[in-house]
């Protein structure tokens, strides 16, 4: 297998496929901005896709994992601060485990992703059907 350097302005693969895939059903955008919001003091969140679709604008996160659980959590002051805003993501596999996630003792796993999206009201799909999820919603 040859190795390929992401195309810039892209900094992952995942984010590669998401936008073309995005792209070929609707007018999107790769990291248009930086938005402000605010934990403790203020900082910026810079969405990996951004596109509207029926007067509802959306913005896509492509997330392959979290690194920490600090990372996860600044996803739900972004959508506290915007609230109008449709935040989703786009996951590049199923199950993957949340940091520091503990083996459950009833079934020998641990918790996920997806999971942790669904607690939090957060919508998601797999970068593999993108396509499929932005014409239902």
């Amino acid at each position: 297998m040859v190795y390929q350097e992401v195309p810039k302005p892209f900094r992952s693969w995942l984010e590669v496929r998401a936008y073309y895939k995005a792209e070929s059903l609707v007018s999107v955008q790769y990291e248009p901005g930086k938005y402000p919001y605010t934990i403790t003091q203020q900082t910026n969140y810079i969405p990996d896709l951004v596109y509207k679709k029926q007067g509802v604008v959306y913005w896509g996160e492509c997330k392959g994992r979290f690194r920490t659980m600090a990372e996860a959590k600044k996803y739900l002051d972004v959508r506290r601060t915007y609230p109008d805003i449709v935040l989703f993501f786009i996951l590049e596999k199923a199950n993957v485990a949340l940091p520091g996630a503990t083996i459950r003792k009833t079934c020998g796993t641990k918790r996920t992703i997806e999971e942790w999206l669904e607690v939090h009201g957060i919508e998601y799909t797999y970068v593999d059907k993108l396509e499929e999820w932005m014409n239902e919603s």
